[in-house]
């Protein structure tokens, strides 16, 4: 039996990843909700993804269009937690499907400075 797949509203990711550090859960097509936790030193971050199907459709990471399997942008990570949205958009304009990756970079450990310091 065979199934057959209107790839023209297909809005989701076949791969995806950050330039530092590892997402949890792993990638799977169908989650769309994934949680990463960097250091202080940390400042900014490239998301690496790729759709499905790349023929006609589009990749937003955080509003701006990005191309597809090469990093993002550099998105700029504050003292806490940063989502970053990825927005995939099928080739018939309508479908889409909504990524998050939700990015904790931890406060400065004032200890370890401290003992820079001294």
């Amino acid at each position: 039996m065979f199934c057959l797949i209107n790839l023209a509203s297909v809005s989701s990711l076949s791969s995806l990843s950050t330039s530092i550090g590892s997402i949890s859960p792993s990638f799977e097509t169908t989650q769309t909700y994934y949680t990463l936790q960097v250091s202080n030193s940390i400042t900014s971050i490239a998301i690496i993804a790729t759709p499905t199907s790349v023929s006609g459709t589009t990749m937003n990471v955080n509003g701006k269009q990005t191309s597809f399997g090469v990093n993002s942008d550099s998105q700029s990570l504050l003292v806490g937690d940063n989502n970053i949205t990825i927005i995939v958009t099928a080739q018939d304009g309508v479908s889409s499907t909504t990524y998050v990756i939700a990015v904790n970079r931890q406060k400065c450990n004032i200890f370890f400075f401290l003992l820079l310091l001294f």
